[in-house]
């Protein structure tokens, strides 16, 4: 049983790695690949559930998207039966270490990605005027959320870097364990956040939070042993670890670097740093309409995207 659940483990790993979608920028075809392999018959199986889901919509936290997870559920415990009856001991165990090297590269890339675009506020930025003159009462809770978050640069930085730190720390074997506890805490808070104001993106934190303890499922055995069985837990030294390849090094070189230009590439390609200091359209901001005038508007409000908004004296947008 402890060997199917980890064959299960291992074959969920590396399938929600591959098929859960995300977009990336040096992989742009992720996301469409997934919906023309899995979009349609989606659909069609959860009409047949009595849900309306719209065809191919495989976004966060989508009908679509969770029957895709169910999926991906079912395949990997068919597969780890399957698994089990072809591979030997010692080959299930290297397909447990490969999914746990593979959760940890891949934890530490939407790590990067995350982190980055909280240091250079891209992800919490500054409030458009239109919001700042909405009354709270009126904002629903992500984008309370949201607003706050991106009224503070330094909490950002701090952010980003809780983020890129066991981001750091996840690429190397020395200091996995410790990124991946590290990364535990940090997925446990944006859960916590995600589900508690409504921001939709539950379901693929909540995946990163599952890899995360995978990569610390090692350490969290070694420390309940020690303390709660009292039992005697070797360190693991430089004899325990196998020697690296020349070749294995520039292999990981490389995908070192690919992961962080990945991480990278939208910031290298603008060129811009700080989000804060983003150029703005012509006239960005909020304009006062003068009362005196027999008009039902109240403010107008030229957007970064280039939306004109309207504020009517009942505070309708």
């Amino acid at each position: 049983m402890k060997t199917t659940f980890k064959l299960f483990i291992s074959c969920y790993v590396i399938m929600g790695i591959i098929l859960i979608p995300f977009s990336f920028h040096l992989i742009y075809f992720h996301t469409e690949a997934i919906r023309w392999l899995f979009g349609k018959s989606i659909f069609l199986f959860a009409q047949k559930l009595g849900f309306h889901p719209q065809l191919n919509d495989l976004s966060s936290d989508s009908i679509g998207l969770y029957l895709l997870v169910v999926f991906l559920i079912f395949l990997s415990i068919t597969l780890s039966f399957i698994v089990r009856s072809i591979l030997n001991q010692q080959r299930q165990e290297q397909l447990f270490q490969f999914a746990v090297n593979l959760a940890a590269f891949y934890l530490s890339l939407l790590l990067f990605k995350y982190g980055f675009d909280k240091l250079f506020k891209v992800q919490f930025n500054q409030p458009e005027p239109n919001l700042l003159y909405t009354p709270m009462g009126l904002l629903d809770k992500d984008i309370l959320f949201w607003s706050t978050m991106g009224s503070s640069r330094a909490y950002n930085i701090f952010m980003g870097s809780m983020e890129v730190i066991p981001a750091i720390l996840l690429l190397f074997r020395r200091t996995r364990i410790f990124g991946a506890f590290i990364a535990v805490g940090v997925m446990l808070n944006v859960v916590a956040i995600n589900f508690t104001f409504d921001i939709s993106v539950k379901l693929f934190s909540g995946f990163l939070l599952f890899l995360a303890l995978v990569v610390s499922w090692k350490g969290m055995k070694q420390i309940f042993e020690l303390f709660i069985l009292h039992k005697e837990v070797k360190p693991e030294n430089s004899s325990t670890i196998p020697n690296v390849k020349k070749r294995d090094k520039w292999i990981k070189t490389l995908i070192v670097s690919l992961l962080l230009l990945e991480a990278l590439f939208p910031y290298l390609k603008s060129g811009v740093y700080n989000d804060d200091n983003a150029p703005r359209p012509f006239l960005h901001g909020a304009y006062q309409v003068d009362m005196d005038q027999d008009t039902h508007l109240k403010r107008v409000f030229i957007h970064r995207d280039g939306y004109l908004i309207l504020q009517t004296k009942d505070d309708q947008f």
